[in-house]
């Protein structure tokens, strides 16, 4: 997932861990990656999917 989302693993790590919040860069190209909408990521409010 790092490596798809161009980031060093110990960033992605940091994320996936809680111990910082990533970046809007990095939240809009995990929505990218998965086609899934960003404000369901965020907030989990509406549909998953994106159209």
């Amino acid at each position: 997932m790092a490596n798809s989302l161009e980031l060093k693993l110990s960033a992605y790590r940091n994320y996936e861990q809680g111990l910082r919040d990533p970046p809007a860069r990095v939240i809009f190209a995990i929505c990218e990656l998965y086609k899934i909408e960003a404000v369901w990521l965020l907030g989990g409010i509406g549909p998953i999917r994106t159209s």
